[in-house]
């Protein structure tokens, strides 16, 4: 009774702090949050329920693996022992320079986790979940209301679905600078296209403290000021900005050692994704939409089996 307590007045609070950041973004400019109250209660509750799928989904595998062991359900860092979560926790208690040097961690997320972690009691483990998962949650209403943006609700609601049946989503709710890093990216897209580039700045100087593919978002700072392009245009534009930015970084992170799939996988279809939403007003059909998932869950399926089996 005491977990599920527990476990509820989590939900609680995360619903919370969403509603709060989110009339917080309104109050700085995006023009497009008030009349969409009820479809981020949509995309929140979508968010929730996949992560919490995927959380249970490694708990279950993982259960299976080792007997049955007595290890929690949120218990990610026991679960998830691969990079780059298996880094998290010794980085947030002690981050140093070596850590970018040899993987490519910046600071920001850590130092953030630390300082929380400060403050309740050195409860760096927890504070490092609880970011990260709430980061989640902000990447996927985010992208599900720039989405609706330029899209049907229909379509935006199955561009938002294949986003969460990506191979490598799971990573996107797990402790790692990553699921910060894309939440970070999700807000700077939506001021971006409120037209509000001071704020985005902000955003993208923080995506650059963060992850290396923080160089993307300056990038397409850069080319708004320099194509003058809006609407469809603009979206066309930043999906191939974002495309061509994303496959150059992991060219050089998986030359050099840094990263790991889903931080290659995700962004790139991001931007496949702009792409269809800004290129056609037409939907895919049901059943092709369906195939779609399908093909992207078993790929999932396969990419989280495989990780907590330790096959790659």
């Amino acid at each position: 009774m005491a977990n599920f307590t527990g476990a509820l007045g989590g939900c609680l609070m995360i619903a919370l702090i969403i509603l709060l950041f989110y009339k917080f973004l309104e109050d700085l400019g995006v023009n497009y949050i008030k009349e969409n109250g009820k479809s981020i209660a949509c995309y929140f509750g979508g968010a929730l329920v996949f992560g919490l799928l995927y959380l249970l989904a490694g708990f279950i595998i993982f259960s299976v693996q080792n007997d049955g062991s007595g290890v929690a359900l949120f218990d990610v860092f026991s679960i998830w022992n691969i990079q780059p979560v298996s880094d998290t926790m010794g980085l947030v208690s002690d981050y140093s320079g070596d850590a970018f040097s040899m993987q490519g961690y910046l600071p920001l997320y850590y130092l953030l986790s630390k300082c929380f972690g400060n403050i309740l009691f050195e409860m760096y483990q927890e504070c490092a979940f609880y970011i990260s998962f709430l980061s989640g949650i902000i990447t996927c209403v985010s992208w599900g209301l720039f989405l609706k943006k330029y899209s049907d609700n229909e379509k935006a609601t199955d561009v938002f679905i294949m986003l969460l049946c990506v191979p490598g989503s799971i990573m996107l709710f797990l402790p790692c600078s990553f699921s910060f890093y894309m939440a970070l990216f999700s807000v700077f897209l939506l001021f971006l296209h409120s037209d509000k580039k001071v704020v985005a700045g902000i955003f993208a100087i923080m995506c650059c403290l963060t992850h290396i593919f923080g160089i993307v978002p300056i990038v397409m700072l850069i080319a708004t000021y320099i194509g003058k392009t809006k609407g469809v245009e603009s979206l066309l534009r930043n999906g191939i900005v974002m495309v061509a930015g994303q496959v150059v970084l992991c060219g050089i992170c998986i030359a050099i050692g840094w990263g790991s799939l889903a931080e290659y996988m995700v962004p790139c279809a991001l931007g496949v994704l702009l792409l269809y939403c800004g290129k056609t007003d037409k939907r895919l059909s049901y059943g092709a939409t369906s195939m779609i998932n399908l093909s992207l869950v078993l790929v999932s399926g396969y990419y989280i089996v495989g990780k907590l089996m330790s096959v790659f």
